[in-house]
């Protein structure tokens, strides 16, 4: 359900997400190379016009990480919800008292 976060900024922006000038300069991209508004096929840099802000790919992952990127909300509570499941299924299961009786 935490897909709706990413789906939304994504969709109220025509199509597009958003990015963060500031963060792409801090994670180390290379700026001169940027000539229009949109990026790629997927993302356009942040305007005044851009709709909800604040979902969109503003956090930046810098070197030294292998792959310097720019995250949004979404991705990172996504990222979370993923770690906290992993961490739940290595816990040991409880047994029920019925279960030890039988042991």
């Amino acid at each position: 359900m935490v897909w709706v976060l990413n789906f939304f900024a994504v969709l109220t922006n025509k199509g597009y997400m958003p990015v963060s000038k500031d963060s792409l300069e801090w994670a180390g991209y290379d700026m001169t190379r940027i000539t229009t508004n949109q990026l790629d096929m997927n993302h356009v840099l942040i305007t005044p016009q851009t709709n909800f802000p604040f979902l969109t790919d503003i956090f930046a992952i810098p070197r030294p990480y292998p792959f310097p990127q720019l995250l949004s909300i979404g991705d990172i509570v996504m990222c979370l919800g993923l770690f906290i499941f992993i961490v739940m299924q290595m816990r040991p299961k409880k047994i029920s008292t019925k279960e030890k009786a039988e042991i």
